[in-house]
């Protein structure tokens, strides 16, 4: 850091998700750029790591929304103590925060960033379908995610694409855009020796069982590779599709695939590297195509080979073929023909590995994230 850098000093506001990895990674990013980092938080959402049709229900809404309120004064009791800051961000799970941090902006005379990672309506309606399209509960929750968005004065998110939808759904103005990528942990996530004997060619799946995964086309894909007795399938994780998956899995008799419910979080990366090649989403939604998958970077963070299926969020980004293989979403047969080609071709896969690894230092690691979200920091004070 240079002698004439500005200091600067930020306020991570609100009940954002403190496990969540894209917040960890921004707030390590600006830290490791020398921006003092004061974070006021409660604990709410991380409460339940996996929120399944029932965490959405009436009850555990109401609940909610108690807790919520009790949270709200602790936090304004917690942000006005503090010294004042320039700019206020809240990160992903937020998102009913921001009228109180607007509140604690306007105070301090900062500016206010929102850090949303997804859309509330393109998860729970679009994607998940809990609401459906047009109902009562579909058009608050648009409505709702409408007004929150005015508030904030500039919003990080992860491609073009997926900003479009914002612009498109959430009239939110292009001016508020700013493109900042999903961050990986480089202390957790880097590459590490490979010390499997087994014989096998392993595939790596893993994620909380989200439709737009599409965890049956990997099923499907593993299912047709059954010839070939060296490949084996690893899938872990528990979420919504998690029966729908194990009913097709037995209607396929499918032999080569071994399920585990969960791993923690931290020894991820023991099982990552342990991997031949990992697989990134294959799900048909619409927002699929606005993803950038956290499971591709963090396999980019530790050097592996990684198919997944095209989006076009992804492809803002990354090139077929150079840092990731892409295969037709929802084809099992594509993907099955991407993983025997990976196999095959051992440069290749070596040479994705590499080039992936490459692009995880340019544009997601927590040096990169911080560098472009400080610069975002200074154009918003010096404006």
């Amino acid at each position: 850091m240079g002698g004439d850098t500005i200091i600067l000093r930020v306020c991570f506001f609100g009940t954002y998700d403190s496990n969540y990895p894209g917040n960890r990674v921004l707030i390590e990013g600006l830290r490791r750029h020398g921006v003092d980092v004061i974070e006021c938080h409660v604990a709410l959402w991380e409460k339940s790591p996996v929120k399944e049709s029932r965490y959405f229900g009436l009850r555990s809404l109401v609940k909610l929304f108690a807790r919520y309120i009790v949270d709200m004064g602790k936090l304004y009791a917690r942000a006005v103590s503090l010294p004042t800051c320039p700019v206020i961000i809240t990160g992903f799970s937020g998102y009913l925060d921001l009228p109180l941090a607007k509140s604690i902006a306007q105070i301090w005379k900062s500016k206010l960033i929102f850090n949303p990672m997804m859309s509330i309506y393109d998860t729970l309606v679009l994607d998940r379908q809990l609401f459906p399209q047009g109902t009562l509960m579909a058009r608050l929750i648009l409505w709702l995610e409408r007004f929150l968005y005015i508030i904030p004065d500039v919003l990080l998110v992860d491609s073009r694409i997926h900003y479009q939808f914002f612009a498109d759904y959430l009239k939110c103005p292009w001016s508020k855009f700013r493109m900042l990528p999903f961050g990986v942990d480089d202390h957790l996530f880097y590459p590490r020796q490979q010390i499997r004997s087994d014989g096998y060619f392993q595939v790596l799946f893993y994620g909380k069982y989200q439709p737009l995964q599409g965890i049956i086309t990997i099923i499907e894909a593993a299912k047709q590779l059954e010839y070939d007795s060296e490949i084996r399938f690893l899938v872990i994780g528990y979420g919504p599709t998690w029966y729908e998956v194990q009913q097709r899995a037995q209607e396929l008799d499918v032999r080569n695939v071994h399920f585990v419910k969960w791993v923690e979080f931290e020894q991820l990366p023991q099982v990552i590297s342990q991997a031949d090649i990992c697989l990134g989403i294959f799900g048909m939604s619409d927002k699929v195509d606005r993803c950038i998958a956290n499971k591709v970077i963090q396999s980019l963070a530790m050097r592996k080979a990684v198919v997944t299926g095209y989006t076009k969020a992804m492809g803002e980004i990354l090139n077929d073929r150079e840092q990731v293989l892409f295969c037709e979403r929802g084809n099992p047969k594509a993907l099955a023909q991407a993983i025997i080609e990976l196999k095959q071709n051992a440069d290749l896969r070596d040479k994705i590995a590499v080039q992936g690894y490459e692009a995880f230092r340019q544009y997601f690691s927590p040096l990169a994230i911080g560098a472009l979200a400080r610069h975002y920091l200074e154009e918003m004070i010096q404006s």
